[in-house]
Parts: structure tokens; sequence; C-alpha cells
């Protein structure tokens, strides 16, 4: 059985489609370029930008979750809690519960994890070193979700 012209008429509505969703992302990465660099603060995005292992996208997640007014935010501590990466700490005397984080902003979260866990592999970097010190202690299972609380790449904004 061959291509039909009904399988033909499909394949360029389908390529027809892929190409007005080109369009529409390039529009969109403009749009986030501009947002990115609100009158001309180069200073802000090379400080971002010199963070290791923080690249462009993780950069737009974070403009696009928080902006680029940090006053909401006092410390690196409340921009971390606010995203969901601080654990909670519900005890009753001696006992410890739940030490579940809170779920925070899904957008944010994994953005900030992923730079926080290419941060710990990267090799001969101060990142590196904190990560393999907190896992030894620690364990690297129970860090997977504490690292970028205790990692410092979050002063680099403020």
């Amino acid at each position: 059985m061959g291509c039909t012209g009904h399988h033909q008429f499909m394949l360029e509505q389908l390529l027809d489609h892929l190409a007005l969703l080109g369009e529409q992302l390039s529009r969109f990465n403009d749009r986030i370029a501009e947002a990115l660099r609100p009158g001309g603060d180069e200073q802000m995005f090379d400080r971002l930008d010199a963070i290791p292992s923080v690249n462009r996208v993780t950069i737009e997640h974070v403009v696009a979750e928080i902006g680029v007014d940090m006053n909401p935010f006092p410390s690196a501590k409340h921009l971390a809690s606010w995203a969901g990466l601080c654990p909670g700490n519900k005890e009753s005397t001696d006992k410890r519960k739940q030490r579940h984080t809170t779920k925070g902003n899904v957008w944010l979260r994994p953005a900030l994890c992923e730079a926080a866990w290419d941060a710990g592999r990267s090799k001969d970097t101060y990142f590196q070193a904190q990560y393999r010190r907190l896992a030894g202690r620690r364990g690297k299972n129970e860090l997977s979700w504490r690292w970028p609380t205790h990692c410092s790449m979050y002063s680099n904004i403020y």
C-alpha cells in the first residue's frame, strides 16, 4: 500500500502545523529575550550566566516565574522556601514527623533542582566540593531534594 492522496493531504497539513508552531515558538522566544533584559540591564543577565551550570533556559524559567524584581524575597532562603525546596519541620517532643517539602512553584522548582544537580556534578568547582561534603553525610537520595537549598547559588541573584 502506497501513499494515497489522503495521506499526502494529511502530511501536508501536519507539516504546515509544524511550521506554524515553529513561528509561534520564535515569537515567544523573542518576547522572553525582551523580558530578560529590562531597561538594558546586562549586569543581571551576566551575573546569572556566570553561575556554573546555569544556562539561558534556566535563567528564562527563573525570570518567567519570579520576574526581575527580587524585593518580595528578603533573602535566598525565602526564595528557596517559596519555590518549595525547604523541608518541613514537624516535631513533637522527641519525635520527628513528616519532613516532606512543600509543593512550591511547579515550574521553578525543577529548573532550580536541575541547575543545582548540574552544579554539583561540574568539575573542580565550589559547588562540587559542597555537594560531595553534604552527600557524604546525608546520602545522595536525601540530598536529591535538599541540595538546591544548601548550595549558595541563589545568593548570586541578589
